[in-house]
């Protein structure tokens, strides 16, 4: 397991990990080697070609350009039913990601043994996760929609 993010100096003793359940279950001896901490990096496109699977358990985002980058690799992607999915109608459960109840480490164990023993179904939403980004949220689509949202923000002052 790679985990990507801000902070590379996180470690498997640390409590601030997203739930107690999960901070116990990374924290077991036999986990222990096979994860690593990298932190931020500048191009995680390698990261994400060696990876089964993309899980972001985010409770808030806004809307979250590495799932983006991470769905346009063709990497299965697994996120949890937040605040911040609801309304998003990018995501389609079982076609072109897999989405976890919030606050259920089950539900995310259960998903999360789905997508990576059945590669038939990893393919299959890795490539409607790569259709979908290509279609409606290419990186130039993004530019568009921040652009706008900044010049909203200036036009305001």
């Amino acid at each position: 397991l790679i985990v990507l993010g801000p902070n590379k100096h996180r470690s498997l003793n640390d409590d601030s990990l997203p739930s107690s359940q999960l901070n116990d279950l990374l924290k077991r001896k036999e986990n222990k080697e096979s994860i690593f901490f990298i932190g931020e990096v500048e191009n995680p496109d390698i990261y994400y070609k060696m990876s089964d699977v993309f899980l972001l358990p985010s409770r808030k985002e806004g809307f979250p350009n590495a799932l983006l980058e991470a769905m346009s690799s063709k990497l299965p992607s697994l996120i949890i039913n937040a605040p911040w999915v609801k309304g998003v109608t990018l995501f389609k459960h079982f076609h072109n990601i897999l989405i976890s109840e919030e606050n259920d480490l089950e539900s995310i164990l259960n998903n999360l043994n789905k997508i990576y023993h059945n590669v038939e179904l990893r393919n299959k939403i890795g490539s409607n996760a790569q259709m979908t980004v290509l279609k409606d949220h290419t990186l130039q689509d993004q530019i568009v929609k921040y652009d706008s949202l900044y010049s909203n923000f200036y036009l305001r002052d």
